[in-house]
């Protein structure tokens, strides 16, 4: 028997200059969504069968969007950082675990400038 393939997604948060959510676009190999708040997103988000959801410099920012509200579902949460920057977070939830990691770390630019490669 195989060893299961790792699932990733893809999400992005969208915010006003007052840190309130516009939207959330989520996109993997088989859907894109869109989602008009947090907690929408993580109803989605924990069943959906995604191991691993990425941010462009979500350590930075989109992660921090959902730590309150995982906080409130009473989810056990873990973070792993380099140096002081939220690597990712391993969240325990009801349906199993999932990770919502930062790609910069990956992808050492910005997103504007991947195309110039």
């Amino acid at each position: 028997m195989g060893q299961r393939r790792i699932k990733y997604g893809v999400y992005d948060i969208e915010w006003t200059p007052t840190l309130e959510v516009m939207f959330i676009g989520y996109v993997d190999r088989g859907r894109k969504e869109g989602f008009f708040g947090v907690e929408e997103f993580l109803d989605f988000a924990v069943v959906s069968g995604v191991d691993v959801i990425f941010a462009h410099s979500g350590g930075k920012y989109d992660i921090l969007f959902l730590i309150h509200a995982l906080k409130k579902r009473g989810y056990k949460m873990e973070g792993f950082f380099s140096g002081v920057s939220l690597v990712g977070l391993t969240v325990s939830t009801p349906h199993g675990k999932i990770k919502f990691a930062d790609s910069v770390f990956l992808i050492a630019s910005s997103v504007a400038k991947l195309g110039d490669w």
